[in-house]
């Protein structure tokens, strides 16, 4: 038998739809959130599409990460995809030609991508905007270079 806590507050994503947080709650948020990432990542595993509406929020105001669909053991030795990670929360190192290069040079996943897609979530609490103001087209075109891709992330 498996026993879940049940979430009634909705998601992060929700929240943050109707209204910016104010300092103390985004603060709180943001413990709650590292400390979820810092026991996945110190048992080996990385969430790979950390964003707020994979965040559920209790009638108490607690959080819990959710959704592990993509989420992996990290073995060291799966190659990275542009596969994993929602497109506003992705790191530098997973635009498209970031990750051929990172295939040729044999690189493999770590926890750095949650924490990029944390401090994203993180900005998006305090100041209220998501980490990308540009069309998802922008970004993601197969004709766009990685400097623009990241260029189109950093504005």
């Amino acid at each position: 038998m498996l026993d879940l806590e049940l979430m009634t507050g909705g998601t992060l994503g929700e929240l943050l739809s109707e209204a910016r947080l104010g300092p103390e709650l985004a603060s709180s948020y943001s413990v709650h959130i590292l400390r979820g990432l810092q026991f996945l990542h110190d048992v080996g595993i990385t969430h790979r599409d950390l964003k707020p509406n994979n965040i559920l929020l209790s009638s108490s105001n607690s959080l819990k990460i959710a959704d592990f669909g993509l989420s992996h053991v990290l073995s060291g030795c799966e190659p990275r995809t542009p596969l994993v990670c929602t497109l506003y929360y992705r790191p530098p190192e997973l635009l498209r030609a970031n990750v051929f290069l990172s295939r040729v040079r044999g690189l493999t996943y770590t926890s750095a991508i949650d924490n990029w897609s944390a401090g994203c979530i993180l900005r998006e609490m305090i100041i209220g905007m998501g980490p990308v103001f540009r069309p998802a087209r922008t970004i993601y075109s197969s004709t766009t270079s990685s400097i623009e891709q990241l260029d189109a992330i950093i504005k």
